[in-house]
């Protein structure tokens, strides 16, 4: 069970997951999160990466969900399930959608949970157009592709 879940910053400062929505106004300091720290069965369980983006934790389902990049010259291509314990569930590259699709240049955006049907949503560009589609934590499949912008 994940629980005090953090973000953790590049100089070492940890951020309750809404820390951006209080700090709005003339004085908020964009904030590189470069992990995120969290409490399973009473261990702390620490996850620090180099290019990856701001995690998302689903206590509904015990994971952490990141965006990472397989390489420093591409962008966040890899979708990434971490278990409560800080384990790795699986990664998941971006898909070809259509005919059209170039994943040399496809990437995700960022990963949304619905509070009120249980849903994750994981938005993503397959190198030509911006689709949203449910993300199946336990098996990594991404399903119900939407097209949201050509």
């Amino acid at each position: 069970m994940i629980e005090n879940f953090y973000e953790i910053t590049e100089d070492g400062e940890l951020l309750s997951p809404d820390w951006g929505e209080c700090n709005v106004g003339e004085n908020f300091q964009i904030k590189k999160v470069i992990g995120a720290q969290w409490e399973c069965n009473g261990k702390k369980v620490e996850l620090k990466y180099a290019d990856a983006t701001v995690p998302m934790c689903i206590s509904v389902y015990d994971v952490v969900i990141v965006t990472e990049k397989s390489s420093p010259d591409i962008l966040d291509d890899e979708l990434v399930v971490y278990e409560a314990d800080g384990s790795e569930r699986f990664r998941v590259s971006v898909p070809t959608v259509s005919e059209y699709s170039k994943p040399e240049k496809a990437h995700f955006y960022w990963t949304e949970f619905n509070d009120a049907t249980g849903e994750v949503t994981q938005v993503l560009n397959d190198g030509t157009s911006d689709y949203r589609a449910k993300l199946n934590v336990q098996t990594g499949e991404l399903s119900d592709f939407v097209q949201t912008r050509v």
